[in-house]
């Protein structure tokens, strides 16, 4: 309960295949992969067919918090489930974030006094795309696939299935 799986602190260069980090979890909260760094300029990540969080038990499947700049990351063909299943957040900037054919599933946890259900919440991003796959959230009376904040300066989508949002 309240786990990183993977968490990457001032780390650059990754390439992941096929990482699963939370699928058929049974600990509550917690979150997939959190990606941060606190003094090097971290990122040239790429993820490929990984599953990060599950939609049922964990709080978030993907944190990329910027407390620095960070640089460019992608994720193709990679599942992230939650209660926000990707949260790209922080003080300063992620250059580049780009989902290609991912899948997102949001659902609130038990007990959860969240308001509304957001599978996506893009801000400090300068530049990013989500492309193909689809997103869905469950249950719940609120949901967006994609909540940009003022921080979000330009992040394109195209092509992408939604369900079960209002």
């Amino acid at each position: 309960s309240g786990f990183n799986g993977i968490e990457l602190v001032n780390v650059s260069h990754i390439n992941m295949i096929g990482v699963k980090m939370g699928y058929g979890s049974v600990a509550k909260g917690g979150t997939g992969l959190k990606i941060t760094a606190d003094y090097w300029n971290s990122g040239v990540f790429s993820a490929m067919d990984c599953t990060f969080g599950r939609v049922d038990n964990n709080h978030t499947g993907l944190l990329i918090d910027a407390p620095i700049n960070l640089d460019s990351y992608t994720f193709t063909g990679c599942y992230f489930g939650g209660e926000k299943p990707i949260r790209l957040i922080g003080a300063n900037y992620i250059r580049s974030v780009n989902f290609i054919g991912c899948h997102a599933e949001a659902r609130k946890l038990p007990g959860s006094t969240e308001t509304d259900v957001i599978a996506v919440e893009i801000g400090a991003v300068l530049g990013g795309s989500w492309t193909g796959g689809s997103i869905t959230a469950f249950g719940e009376v609120n949901s967006s696939a994609f909540v940009f904040t003022d921080r979000a300066k330009k992040f394109n989508v195209f092509a992408v299935e939604a369900n079960a949002l209002t």
